[in-house]
């Protein structure tokens, strides 16, 4: 089996915990992800993040969906604290999906690094490929650090203004 690995990183202006507990909000990804045209949270964790989520995405006509299985945790580094999401495919058009993305303090500053792994067979099948590839992959990430980064400053003014 062929496989298609990817690794980026990305600085984003707003604390690790927020980024983290940002992309954990997976019902949230259509306000700043075009493609994903819906989200079905199916099982949480009994602090209500989410553990087995379904998507459904639209890429220039093309149509596909998958169910992925997330592990989110965090690990305390003295009074840093860095945090990560990884997640598996379970059912879908995509096979064989493993991803870890982690939120790690830089200074008041986030690095999201995002390291993922898919089988390029079934890319290849459902006519999908270009859209797994780095181009792609750095303007999902950086749609997702302009989303944060918007509600980083909305958050940081509300809290000065009350």
């Amino acid at each position: 089996m062929n496989r298609i690995s990817s690794h980026q990183e990305i600085l984003i202006d707003a604390p690790p915990r927020f980024c983290f507990e940002r992309f954990a909000d997976v019902v949230a990804y259509p306000q700043w992800e075009p493609s994903a045209r819906q989200v079905k949270v199916i099982d949480q964790d009994p602090e209500g993040r989410p553990v087995r989520v379904q998507f459904w995405y639209e890429k220039r006509l093309l149509f596909f969906h998958y169910r992925l299985v997330y592990s989110l945790r965090c690990r305390m580094y003295e009074s840093n604290a860095s945090y990560w999401i990884k997640f598996d495919e379970a059912l879908g058009d995509l096979r064989n999906i493993m991803t870890v993305v982690e939120f790690a303090p830089v200074g008041s500053r986030c690095r999201l690094s995002y390291r993922g792994v898919v089988d390029e067979q079934a890319l290849l099948r459902r006519g999908l490929v270009a859209f797994f590839g780095p181009k792609e992959l750095h303007s999902h990430l950086d749609r997702f650090r302009s989303y944060v980064q918007g509600l980083a400053s909305s958050h940081i003014r509300l809290q000065n203004s009350g």
